[in-house]
């Protein structure tokens, strides 16, 4: 398991941008709200790499799926705010597939793409790391853990005082 510091270096990291994310939404910054909304999505990832079968914040199995959505996101969000402007008319915007430019960017490259990213990891790479024999082990572990604490989730075969 990853040591305590390991844990504590995420969870500042992912306190420091909801902390940036909240002061960006005060100073009613909404571009510099979108970007520190998709470094906040991203850094959620690496909360799954804090107790990654005793390895120390390997995020191996999401560098991938982080690169591929930080990349979509942050083209997304440019895109967005390279075309639109806040209080045009729809008539002034150029038109993409018969939607306005931003609003196509938008949901290509914050929508659609990640969705299909998420499902092809979710069947293609995340679907061959699990198998019987690795749920196996993390419920043998997760049992071991059990019988050692002191407070077991589930009454233990050993008589508990005040039953004599």
């Amino acid at each position: 398991m990853a040591d305590s510091d390991s844990r504590n270096k995420i969870a500042m990291l992912v306190a420091l941008l909801a902390g940036a994310f909240l002061l960006a939404a005060a100073i009613e910054s909404t571009v510099l709200l979108s970007y520190i909304a998709v470094l906040f999505i991203l850094s959620v990832y690496s909360v799954g790499a804090i107790e990654n079968n005793g390895s120390e914040l390997n995020v191996q199995p999401y560098g991938g799926i982080i690169l591929s959505l930080g990349f979509l996101l942050l083209a997304g969000m440019t895109g967005i705010w390279l075309t639109w402007t806040p209080g045009t008319s729809a008539d002034a915007y150029t038109y993409t597939f018969g939607l306005p430019t931003p609003t196509a960017i938008f949901l290509t490259f914050i929508w659609f793409l990640p969705f299909f990213i998420s499902i092809y990891y979710a069947i293609g790479p995340f679907g061959r790391t699990i198998n019987d024999e690795i749920i196996d082990s993390i419920i043998d572990d997760a049992r071991d853990k059990q019988a050692e604490s002191e407070f077991a989730m589930a009454p233990s075969d050993e008589s508990v005082g005040g039953d004599d």
